[in-house]
């Protein structure tokens, strides 16, 4: 049967945030969406709920498949994205504006951990969705060297993530070292990042291959900052 979005997936329960009466740029988004597809061509959702956590929602019947809670500080930097390894794997991205991240001090036995506060993080969790709360080594904090507006994960680059400033660099992170294996930065310093998009490169008629590596396109709209005195 049927299952609508009041039943059982309650967003009609979180409570309406108080907003600011600003409506620039900076205000706060409380609930952002970002869409997926598995290798059977279902389509999904991803929900980054302020306060709450990431919920993954399958859209044929908008039955959540699995949720991630991230405590009632949780703020998102920009939309939560989900990417699918194979049928029933996922690996999950949720850019934060700040994050502790817990290390283990000692022996593998040692329940003494050292907390840190991270910037720029991006929380990356895999999801295994026939054993349903399954923990794996794919569970940690990555961190950008600067500030991240949009996160990516096209499926034309298993194994990397598209990291993109506020000012328009992009950054490609591995998800095995988390370390940057290429960038590329703005041609005019004094730009700020409007919309960004990626594009595998299967999907873009209007893209020639360079090689016969793994490709992505990304395509940016910039305006340029202007100064008002």
């Amino acid at each position: 049967m049927s299952v609508l979005l009041s039943e059982p997936y309650l967003l009609s329960s979180y409570a309406t945030p108080s907003r600011s009466s600003d409506s620039g740029p900076s205000q706060k988004q409380y609930l952002t969406a970002s869409s997926s597809s598995d290798s059977h061509g279902k389509k999904y959702t991803t929900l980054a709920i302020e306060g709450d956590g990431v919920h993954l929602v399958e859209l044929s019947n908008f039955h959540p498949i699995s949720s991630r809670t991230l405590g009632p500080l949780a703020s998102f930097a920009s939309s939560a994205i989900t990417r699918f390894d194979s049928a029933d794997t996922s690996t999950s991205y949720a850019p934060m504006h700040n994050e502790t991240s817990t290390t283990n001090l000692g022996s593998k036995t040692s329940k003494k951990k050292a907390a840190k506060l991270v910037k720029n993080a991006v929380h990356r969790w895999r999801d295994h969705h026939s054993t349903p709360g399954q923990i794996t080594d794919a569970d940690r904090i990555l961190e950008f060297p600067t500030s991240v507006k949009d996160v990516w994960a096209p499926s034309s680059l298993p194994g990397y993530i598209i990291g993109i400033s506020p000012a328009g660099d992009i950054m490609v992170m591995s998800d095995e070292t988390c370390k940057i294996t290429s960038s590329g930065s703005s041609s005019n310093a004094d730009c700020v990042l409007r919309r960004s998009f990626v594009f595998d490169t299967q999907d873009c008629t209007f893209f020639r291959r360079t090689g016969s590596g793994n490709e992505a396109v990304v395509v940016e709209s910039l305006a340029k900052r202007l100064d008002v005195e």
